[in-house]
């Protein structure tokens, strides 16, 4: 008899554990299966037990072999508990790492969103860089034109240019401030300004 449900003891062991490698390598589909078959397992193996215990009492055994079947059947059931309890701790591990490949998923998504943006950026800064080449060359080409224009003597005159000062004029000329002045009839306090013509040679005053 004993030889009997330790048979019984050790065929539900190698269940218990087969089973518990597949569901660790399953979907939360497979889990589901896995607990159905669970039951299935333990209301046969009750079912098993009712067996024996008729059989026990038809034979008129002594109570210690009904108590220690009682004993080990207790020890089985506590282990289907931990055994489920381990199924549902591998759900959950399962469910944590789903929702970490969606936050990845989602991070992902992000990422390219931002590496768009960052392009077109870039060519909307490039466009306006070209842009802003195409036109430098035009007002080079009309600075100097203008300068040539104003800064030109002219029979003796100069005509003052934004900007320019009776130094820089002097200095330009090789003429001392002074001697500028005293050829325009200017105060020492007196200011030019620009469109001004200022005498630069004394034998255009002649």
């Amino acid at each position: 008899m004993d030889d009997l449900i330790n048979d019984l003891a050790e065929d539900v062991k190698e269940n218990q554990s087969s089973r518990i490698i597949r569901e660790r390598r399953s979907s939360l589909q497979t889990l589901s299966q896995g607990k159905i078959l669970l039951f299935g397992g333990a209301g046969l193996l009750v079912l098993i037990v009712l067996v024996l215990l008729l059989f026990i009492g038809g034979n008129g055994d002594s109570k210690e072999d009904l108590s220690l079947i009682q004993t080990r059947l207790t020890l089985l059931e506590a282990r289907i508990k931990n055994t489920e309890a381990l199924g549902d701790r591998i759900q959950q591990i399962e469910e944590q790492q789903m929702g970490v490949r969606q936050s990845l998923l989602k991070a992902d998504r992000s990422i390219r969103s931002l590496k768009g943006d960052l392009t077109q950026l870039t060519e909307a800064f490039e466009n306006s860089r070209k842009k802003a080449t195409a036109l430098t060359p035009q007002a080079e080409v009309k600075q100097p034109a203008q300068k040539e224009t104003i800064s030109k003597p002219e029979k003796g005159y100069y005509l003052v240019s934004r900007g320019e000062t009776l130094y820089r004029i002097s200095k330009k000329y090789g003429i001392p401030v002074a001697k500028l002045r005293r050829l325009n009839n200017m105060d020492p306090s007196a200011l030019i300004h620009p469109g001004q013509k200022l005498l630069i040679a004394s034998d255009a005053a002649e």
